[in-house]
Protein backbone atom coordinates (compact mmCIF):
# COMPACT_ATOMS: atom_id res chain seq x y z
CA UNK A 1 0.00 0.00 0.00
CA UNK A 2 1.45 3.31 -1.03
CA UNK A 3 0.56 6.49 0.81
CA UNK A 4 1.98 9.95 0.52
CA UNK A 5 1.16 13.44 1.63
CA UNK A 6 3.01 16.58 0.68
CA UNK A 7 2.64 18.35 3.99
CA UNK A 8 0.87 16.29 6.62
CA UNK A 9 0.76 12.80 8.11
CA UNK A 10 -1.83 10.20 7.17
CA UNK A 11 -4.25 8.65 9.61
CA UNK A 12 -7.75 8.23 8.19
CA UNK A 13 -9.02 4.81 7.11
CA UNK A 14 -10.16 4.09 3.55
CA UNK A 15 -12.48 1.24 2.58
CA UNK A 16 -13.76 0.09 -0.78
CA UNK A 17 -17.50 -0.33 -0.44
CA UNK A 18 -19.47 -0.92 -3.65
CA UNK A 19 -18.72 -1.90 -7.26
CA UNK A 20 -21.14 -1.49 -10.14
CA UNK A 21 -19.93 -1.98 -13.70
CA UNK A 22 -21.12 -2.35 -17.27
CA UNK A 23 -22.36 -5.72 -18.43
CA UNK A 24 -19.30 -6.39 -20.59
CA UNK A 25 -16.85 -5.92 -17.73
CA UNK A 26 -15.22 -9.15 -16.57
CA UNK A 27 -13.52 -9.94 -13.29
CA UNK A 28 -10.42 -11.64 -14.72
CA UNK A 29 -8.67 -11.54 -18.07
CA UNK A 30 -8.19 -14.76 -20.08
CA UNK A 31 -4.54 -14.68 -21.07
CA UNK A 32 -4.91 -17.75 -23.26
CA UNK A 33 -7.45 -16.11 -25.57
CA UNK A 34 -6.71 -12.46 -25.07
CA UNK A 35 -4.26 -11.49 -27.78
CA UNK A 36 -5.00 -7.90 -28.77
CA UNK A 37 -3.60 -6.07 -31.75
CA UNK A 38 -5.72 -2.96 -31.67
CA UNK A 39 -4.20 0.31 -30.40
CA UNK A 40 -4.90 1.26 -26.81
CA UNK A 41 -5.84 4.80 -25.78
CA UNK A 42 -6.60 5.69 -22.13
CA UNK A 43 -9.80 7.59 -21.47
CA UNK A 44 -9.33 11.34 -21.00
CA UNK A 45 -9.78 12.55 -17.41
CA UNK A 46 -12.85 14.47 -16.32
CA UNK A 47 -12.96 17.38 -13.87
CA UNK A 48 -16.39 18.08 -12.42
CA UNK A 49 -17.35 20.91 -10.05
CA UNK A 50 -20.83 20.88 -8.53
CA UNK A 51 -22.57 22.59 -5.67
CA UNK A 52 -25.63 24.16 -4.12
CA UNK A 53 -26.34 27.90 -3.75
CA UNK A 54 -28.73 29.19 -1.08
CA UNK A 55 -29.95 32.32 0.67
CA UNK A 56 -28.00 32.53 3.94
CA UNK A 57 -30.87 34.05 5.95
CA UNK A 58 -33.65 31.71 4.81
CA UNK A 59 -31.75 28.63 3.62
CA UNK A 60 -33.86 28.63 0.46
CA UNK A 61 -32.18 27.51 -2.80
CA UNK A 62 -31.38 30.25 -5.31
CA UNK A 63 -32.38 29.67 -8.92
CA UNK A 64 -30.62 31.76 -11.54
CA UNK A 65 -27.44 32.36 -9.55
CA UNK A 66 -24.33 32.31 -11.73
CA UNK A 67 -21.22 30.31 -10.89
CA UNK A 68 -18.19 31.40 -12.90
CA UNK A 69 -15.14 29.14 -12.77
CA UNK A 70 -12.27 30.39 -14.87
CA UNK A 71 -13.74 31.13 -18.31
CA UNK A 72 -16.72 28.79 -17.81
CA UNK A 73 -20.09 29.54 -16.28
CA UNK A 74 -23.06 27.61 -14.93
CA UNK A 75 -26.50 28.77 -13.77
CA UNK A 76 -28.28 27.24 -10.82
CA UNK A 77 -31.60 25.45 -11.10
CA UNK A 78 -33.26 24.94 -7.74
CA UNK A 79 -29.99 25.95 -6.15
CA UNK A 80 -27.96 23.19 -7.83
CA UNK A 81 -25.38 23.35 -10.59
CA UNK A 82 -22.75 21.11 -12.17
CA UNK A 83 -19.93 22.08 -14.50
CA UNK A 84 -17.42 19.88 -16.32
CA UNK A 85 -14.19 21.83 -16.62
CA UNK A 86 -12.26 21.97 -19.87
CA UNK A 87 -8.91 21.96 -18.06
CA UNK A 88 -7.42 21.75 -14.55
CA UNK A 89 -5.34 24.45 -12.84
CA UNK A 90 -5.70 27.38 -10.45
CA UNK A 91 -9.12 28.86 -11.19
CA UNK A 92 -10.93 31.93 -9.91
CA UNK A 93 -14.50 31.28 -8.76
CA UNK A 94 -17.23 33.93 -8.55
CA UNK A 95 -20.74 33.16 -7.29
CA UNK A 96 -23.31 35.90 -7.80
CA UNK A 97 -27.05 36.52 -7.74
CA UNK A 98 -29.10 39.69 -8.10
CA UNK A 99 -29.56 41.44 -4.75
CA UNK A 100 -26.80 39.48 -3.01
CA UNK A 101 -23.16 40.07 -2.21
CA UNK A 102 -21.01 37.97 -4.49
CA UNK A 103 -18.57 35.36 -3.20
CA UNK A 104 -15.09 35.17 -4.68
CA UNK A 105 -12.65 32.38 -4.05
CA UNK A 106 -9.98 30.22 -5.70
CA UNK A 107 -10.12 26.55 -6.67
CA UNK A 108 -6.99 24.49 -7.26
CA UNK A 109 -7.90 21.64 -9.61
CA UNK A 110 -5.06 19.14 -9.76
CA UNK A 111 -4.29 17.39 -13.05
CA UNK A 112 -4.85 13.62 -13.27
CA UNK A 113 -3.94 11.24 -16.08
CA UNK A 114 -7.30 9.46 -16.40
CA UNK A 115 -10.38 8.90 -14.25
CA UNK A 116 -12.52 11.55 -12.59
CA UNK A 117 -11.89 14.40 -10.13
CA UNK A 118 -14.82 15.73 -8.10
CA UNK A 119 -14.87 19.13 -6.40
CA UNK A 120 -17.66 20.82 -4.46
CA UNK A 121 -18.19 24.57 -4.27
CA UNK A 122 -21.27 25.60 -2.28
CA UNK A 123 -22.29 29.08 -1.25
CA UNK A 124 -24.80 30.77 1.02
CA UNK A 125 -25.21 34.33 -0.26
CA UNK A 126 -25.93 37.28 2.00
CA UNK A 127 -28.22 40.19 1.23
CA UNK A 128 -25.85 42.79 -0.21
CA UNK A 129 -27.29 45.40 2.14
CA UNK A 130 -26.60 43.25 5.20
CA UNK A 131 -23.04 42.05 4.73
CA UNK A 132 -20.23 42.79 2.27
CA UNK A 133 -18.95 39.86 0.28
CA UNK A 134 -16.68 37.43 2.10
CA UNK A 135 -13.18 37.25 0.66
CA UNK A 136 -11.29 33.97 0.60
CA UNK A 137 -7.50 33.68 0.38
CA UNK A 138 -6.04 30.25 -0.36
CA UNK A 139 -2.82 30.08 1.66
CA UNK A 140 -1.75 26.51 0.86
CA UNK A 141 -2.89 23.35 -0.97
CA UNK A 142 -2.26 19.74 0.03
CA UNK A 143 -2.77 16.29 -1.48
CA UNK A 144 -2.87 12.85 0.14
CA UNK A 145 -2.86 9.72 -2.04
CA UNK A 146 -3.82 6.10 -1.38
CA UNK A 147 -3.28 3.26 -3.84
CA UNK A 148 -5.28 0.02 -3.84
CA UNK A 149 -4.09 -2.68 -6.25
CA UNK A 150 -5.95 -5.60 -7.82
CA UNK A 151 -3.88 -7.89 -5.60
CA UNK A 152 -5.36 -6.20 -2.53
CA UNK A 153 -9.00 -5.90 -3.61
CA UNK A 154 -10.95 -8.15 -5.94
CA UNK A 155 -13.26 -5.22 -6.73
CA UNK A 156 -10.35 -3.40 -8.35
CA UNK A 157 -9.66 -6.37 -10.66
CA UNK A 158 -11.45 -4.77 -13.65
CA UNK A 159 -11.01 -5.85 -17.26
CA UNK A 160 -12.75 -4.54 -20.39
CA UNK A 161 -12.58 -7.12 -23.17
CA UNK A 162 -14.84 -5.01 -25.38
CA UNK A 163 -13.42 -2.69 -28.03
CA UNK A 164 -15.50 0.27 -26.78
CA UNK A 165 -15.12 2.13 -23.47
CA UNK A 166 -17.48 0.98 -20.73
CA UNK A 167 -18.61 2.65 -17.49
CA UNK A 168 -17.53 1.57 -14.03
CA UNK A 169 -18.34 2.85 -10.56
CA UNK A 170 -16.44 2.53 -7.29
CA UNK A 171 -17.65 3.84 -3.94
CA UNK A 172 -15.25 4.47 -1.04
CA UNK A 173 -16.06 4.89 2.64
CA UNK A 174 -14.11 6.74 5.31
CA UNK A 175 -12.68 9.50 3.17
CA UNK A 176 -11.57 12.47 5.25
CA UNK A 177 -14.03 15.36 5.11
CA UNK A 178 -14.87 18.62 6.84
CA UNK A 179 -12.74 21.42 8.24
CA UNK A 180 -11.00 22.64 11.38
CA UNK A 181 -9.81 25.97 12.75
CA UNK A 182 -6.12 26.79 12.39
CA UNK A 183 -6.31 30.25 13.93
CA UNK A 184 -8.77 33.07 14.27
CA UNK A 185 -8.24 36.73 14.90
CA UNK A 186 -9.62 40.14 14.04
CA UNK A 187 -7.73 42.73 12.04
CA UNK A 188 -9.40 45.50 14.04
CA UNK A 189 -9.49 45.65 17.82
CA UNK A 190 -12.57 46.13 19.98
CA UNK A 191 -14.80 43.59 18.26
CA UNK A 192 -18.43 43.62 19.33
CA UNK A 193 -19.20 41.72 22.54
CA UNK A 194 -22.91 41.11 21.90
CA UNK A 195 -23.62 37.38 21.79
CA UNK A 196 -25.92 37.80 18.81
CA UNK A 197 -23.11 39.58 16.97
CA UNK A 198 -20.28 37.25 17.97
CA UNK A 199 -18.06 37.23 14.85
CA UNK A 200 -16.73 33.73 15.46
CA UNK A 201 -20.23 32.32 15.82
CA UNK A 202 -21.29 34.23 12.72
CA UNK A 203 -18.38 32.71 10.83
CA UNK A 204 -19.21 29.19 12.03
CA UNK A 205 -22.82 29.68 10.95
CA UNK A 206 -21.61 30.86 7.57
CA UNK A 207 -19.33 27.82 7.22
CA UNK A 208 -22.21 25.49 8.00
CA UNK A 209 -24.36 27.09 5.32
CA UNK A 210 -21.66 27.93 2.79
CA UNK A 211 -19.32 24.95 3.14
CA UNK A 212 -21.51 22.37 4.84
CA UNK A 213 -18.93 22.03 7.64
CA UNK A 214 -18.42 23.26 11.19
CA UNK A 215 -14.70 23.98 11.81
CA UNK A 216 -15.34 23.76 15.56
CA UNK A 217 -16.17 20.05 15.16
CA UNK A 218 -13.05 19.17 13.19
CA UNK A 219 -12.71 16.48 10.53
CA UNK A 220 -15.25 13.74 9.87
CA UNK A 221 -15.59 10.81 7.45
CA UNK A 222 -17.63 10.63 4.26
CA UNK A 223 -18.55 8.26 1.42
CA UNK A 224 -17.86 9.19 -2.19
CA UNK A 225 -18.92 7.47 -5.42
CA UNK A 226 -16.69 7.72 -8.49
CA UNK A 227 -18.07 7.04 -11.97
CA UNK A 228 -15.44 6.66 -14.68
CA UNK A 229 -14.79 5.00 -18.05
CA UNK A 230 -12.51 2.06 -18.76
CA UNK A 231 -10.95 2.20 -22.21
CA UNK A 232 -11.54 -0.59 -24.73
CA UNK A 233 -9.35 -3.68 -24.41
CA UNK A 234 -7.81 -2.49 -21.17
CA UNK A 235 -7.37 -3.59 -17.57
CA UNK A 236 -7.30 -1.71 -14.26
CA UNK A 237 -4.23 -2.73 -12.24
CA UNK A 238 -4.89 -0.36 -9.35
CA UNK A 239 -6.79 2.76 -8.34
CA UNK A 240 -5.39 5.76 -6.52
CA UNK A 241 -7.67 7.96 -4.43
CA UNK A 242 -6.49 11.55 -4.05
CA UNK A 243 -7.89 13.72 -1.27
CA UNK A 244 -7.35 17.44 -1.77
CA UNK A 245 -7.22 20.03 1.00
CA UNK A 246 -6.53 23.72 1.40
CA UNK A 247 -5.61 26.17 4.12
CA UNK A 248 -7.90 29.16 3.62
CA UNK A 249 -8.34 32.55 5.24
CA UNK A 250 -11.83 34.06 5.26
CA UNK A 251 -12.27 37.81 5.73
CA UNK A 252 -15.61 39.49 6.34
CA UNK A 253 -17.01 42.59 8.01
CA UNK A 254 -19.55 42.51 10.82
CA UNK A 255 -20.94 45.72 12.29
CA UNK A 256 -18.16 47.72 10.66
CA UNK A 257 -15.38 45.52 12.06
CA UNK A 258 -13.24 43.34 9.79
CA UNK A 259 -12.64 39.78 10.97
CA UNK A 260 -10.38 37.03 9.67
CA UNK A 261 -10.40 33.27 10.29
CA UNK A 262 -8.07 30.53 9.00
CA UNK A 263 -9.24 26.96 8.50
CA UNK A 264 -7.98 23.70 6.99
CA UNK A 265 -10.65 22.28 4.68
CA UNK A 266 -11.10 19.24 2.43
CA UNK A 267 -11.86 20.56 -1.06
CA UNK A 268 -12.30 17.50 -3.28
CA UNK A 269 -11.38 13.98 -4.33
CA UNK A 270 -10.15 12.17 -7.42
CA UNK A 271 -10.09 8.55 -8.52
CA UNK A 272 -7.16 7.78 -10.83
CA UNK A 273 -7.17 4.23 -12.23
CA UNK A 274 -3.94 2.71 -13.48
CA UNK A 275 -5.14 1.33 -16.80
CA UNK A 276 -3.00 -0.72 -19.19
CA UNK A 277 -3.59 -2.46 -22.50
CA UNK A 278 -4.72 -6.07 -22.25
CA UNK A 279 -2.05 -6.85 -24.84
CA UNK A 280 0.70 -6.13 -22.34
CA UNK A 281 -1.15 -7.30 -19.25
CA UNK A 282 -1.48 -11.05 -19.88
CA UNK A 283 -2.30 -13.10 -16.84
CA UNK A 284 -4.08 -10.25 -15.05
CA UNK A 285 -6.17 -11.60 -12.23
CA UNK A 286 -4.57 -15.05 -12.16
CA UNK A 287 -2.84 -16.22 -9.03
CA UNK A 288 -3.01 -13.04 -6.96
CA UNK A 289 -4.59 -13.00 -3.56
CA UNK A 290 -8.09 -11.55 -3.65
CA UNK A 291 -9.77 -10.21 -0.57
CA UNK A 292 -6.81 -8.36 0.90
CA UNK A 293 -7.00 -5.65 3.55
CA UNK A 294 -8.90 -2.61 2.33
CA UNK A 295 -8.78 -0.41 5.42
CA UNK A 296 -5.47 1.23 4.71
CA UNK A 297 -6.15 4.69 3.44
CA UNK A 298 -4.88 8.11 4.42
CA UNK A 299 -5.96 11.60 5.31
CA UNK A 300 -4.37 14.99 4.85
CA UNK A 301 -4.58 16.29 8.40
CA UNK A 302 -4.29 14.31 11.58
Amino acid sequence: MKMKSKFFGLSAKLALAVLAVGTTLTSCYDSENGDVNKPYTPEAPKYIVSGYITDYETGEPLTGATVTIGAQQATTNGGAYSLELTAPGALDVTIAAEGYSSVERSLQVEAITTGVALYTVDAALWDEAALPGIKVEVMDNQTASNQITAEEAVAVDLVNNDEQPIPASLTFNNLQAGATFVSDYTTTANATKAASDDPREAFIAYCEAYLGVNPDKGFTKTTQEFNFMIAGRSSVKSVTINTYGATERYIFTLNGVEHSYVINRITGYALVPEVVSNEIYHGHGHGHGHGGELNAGGGIWE
